[in-house]
């Protein structure tokens, strides 16, 4: 949509007890705008249980805030807040997802818009995203699909100086950070509510690519993040639930017959992995998800939506996922000596197998 002959630009943020980051993230947004582009600012509160709202309101009238009544999760949070403003800005071209834990750089929008504006064949495109405070080391230059259904940064604790500056093609652009096409968002969808937080960014970019909508890193755009790897008991579950999920959702089923070897011994590793930690009963709770006639509903119904719509094949799509994981917290010495060895050579062995 034009508004005074400047393209406006919605950016969606989900909340969540975020009161220590707003005032930061917020005050970056304040000089992001041009003469070109207008942001729109929308948070949705998950129901914080700080001050987050009433800050908000005290000092920031210009945000659009909408309350959940509930802890949606970074899924259902930005469902909920894409309803509203699909509503209030029927015209709009794009929409912008960002983290509240985040600082933008002044005009960090207009490399994405220009980029999108180029080429319609690209519909997610994502800014470089570097730590905070250590602005020197990176964060993500775009995510990696494993063809298991992992996701991980990529570049994650690099340093900037190593890095290219072109525009390139990512598996999936991070939640994080991320300049959505409205058009591939009414193609392919948004998020799955349910998965409430983690790999909803990967589902998307799987499905994007499935339509030959192709998510891009745009580099001269840079946001900054104060990130912390964390994996708990709790985010362990949804993890591993929502990575079954994509992977039993977005393939083909004679892929999935392929691949099934590998992922059992994924598995298997994950539950030992999962005892060795004391948190194998999370595990396991992501299997008994599947136990439920409802939930296989859901999932039948989901999957048959993805493959009527692609218009791209699996051998296409494999092509481009990894089979190792190189992820800086995760590289520990089974990850580098058995288990991306042994994937990487599984996944070389199926490719030229995959036809369809």
């Amino acid at each position: 949509m034009r508004e005074e002959n400047r393209t406006i630009v919605p950016i969606l943020i989900v909340n969540y007890n975020g009161r220590p980051y707003l005032e930061d993230c917020l005050r970056s947004l304040s000089a992001a705008g041009n003469d070109r582009i207008r942001p729109v600012v929308y948070i949705v509160d998950n129901a914080s249980e700080d001050d987050s709202v009433a800050y908000l309101g005290a000092h920031w009238p210009e945000v659009r805030i909408v309350r959940s009544h509930s802890n949606l999760g970074y899924a259902g949070g930005n469902v909920l807040g894409w309803s509203i403003i699909r509503g209030e800005w029927p015209d709009a071209r794009y929409i912008f997802l960002l983290n509240q834990d985040t600082l933008v750089t002044e005009h960090f929008l207009e490399p994405l818009v220009d980029y999108l504006d180029r080429h319609p064949s690209a519909g997610a495109v994502q800014p470089k995203i570097m730590l905070f405070p250590e602005t020197s080391v990176v964060n993500s230059l775009g995510n990696v699909i494993h063809f298991l259904g992992l996701g991980y940064s990529s570049g994650s604790g690099q340093r900037e100086t190593v890095l290219g500056d072109g525009p390139r093609r990512i598996n999936y652009a991070s939640g994080a950070a991320v300049l959505l096409r409205i058009e591939a968002i009414d193609a392919v969808g948004l998020f799955s509510p349910f998965m409430f937080m983690y790999l909803e960014d990967l589902d998307l970019g799987w499905r994007l690519s499935l339509k030959g909508l192709w998510s891009m890193l745009v580099p001269q755009s840079i946001v900054y993040h104060k990130y912390e790897f964390k994996r708990g008991m709790r985010q362990y579950y949804y993890f591993e639930r929502n990575r079954l999920w994509i992977v039993l959702k977005n393939y083909r089923l004679r892929t999935l017959l392929l691949i099934c070897p590998a992922l059992v011994i994924l598995e298997f590793a994950q539950l030992v992995r999962a005892a060795v930690l004391g948190i194998l009963m999370h595990k396991l709770r992501g299997y008994f998800y599947f136990f439920n006639l409802g939930h296989i509903r859901q999932l039948l119904v989901e999957r048959s939506m993805v493959q009527s719509m692609r218009t791209v094949s699996d051998r296409d799509i494999i092509s481009s996922f990894s089979g190792r994981i190189d992820f800086q917290p995760l590289n520990g010495f089974l990850v580098r000596k058995i288990a991306n060895p042994f994937f990487n050579a599984y996944l070389k062995m199926v490719q030229p197998l995959i036809r369809w």
